[in-house]
């Protein structure tokens, strides 16, 4: 476990062995949210450490690998040795109705950053948002590019919904706002993810 000063959280990372995947937690103070990255077991970081130094140019987030090598978080980095690097975001489900009864997706609005890699959204629905979290066969999916995505989803019904955005091109992408359209027995009503 280590405090990253540059990206303002707490990393975590779990010592496996040297097969299957390692997962690493970082929680961020600045969102209060937690990101999960996973790395080849064989390579993944056993040790995390944060220099930091007087000048900032010198302050750096390192990584101590089971391979031997020490290596550091690259946010400009597009792949990694050639490997795309997969990213997603998963929002917590969101409830159509007031519980008791289905309530009606309308329609997705994702707003991507200007200049931002294209997105793939899935939509996840379920009658429990525990349903809904483990449900892996979305009901759309959908490639979304830089700007506004306003989206019909046909009347999708349910009591839960989920979104994901994901990428696994070599690319950056960032996310400005999202807004789920839904109808509950006959009224409108808008809520953001």
């Amino acid at each position: 476990m280590a405090w990253d000063v540059l990206r303002q959280g707490l990393v975590i990372t779990l010592a496996v062995g040297t097969s299957g995947t390692q997962t690493s937690y970082f929680w961020d103070s600045r969102t209060d949210g937690w990101t999960v990255d996973t790395y080849p077991a064989s390579m993944g970081p056993s040790y995390p450490y944060s220099y930091d130094s007087e000048r900032a140019d010198d302050t750096e987030f390192l990584l101590g690998c089971k391979d031997g090598f020490v290596r550091k978080v690259d946010e400009t980095a597009l792949n990694d040795d050639g490997t795309a690097i997969a990213t997603q975001v998963r929002y917590q489900p969101i409830t159509l109705t007031d519980g008791r009864s289905t309530g009606i997706l309308q329609s997705v609005d994702v707003t991507l950053a200007v200049g931002s890699g294209a997105v793939i959204l899935k939509v996840f629905t379920g009658q429990t948002a525990e349903e809904c979290m483990l449900n892996t066969t979305p009901r759309i999916a959908r490639t979304l590019s830089a700007g506004r995505n306003a989206i019909a989803t046909h009347n999708i019904r349910g009591k839960y919904v989920q979104l994901e955005l994901s990428s696994s091109a070599n690319t950056q992408w960032a996310v400005e706002n999202v807004q789920v359209n839904a109808r509950p027995s006959g009224s409108g009503r808008h809520s953001r993810a």
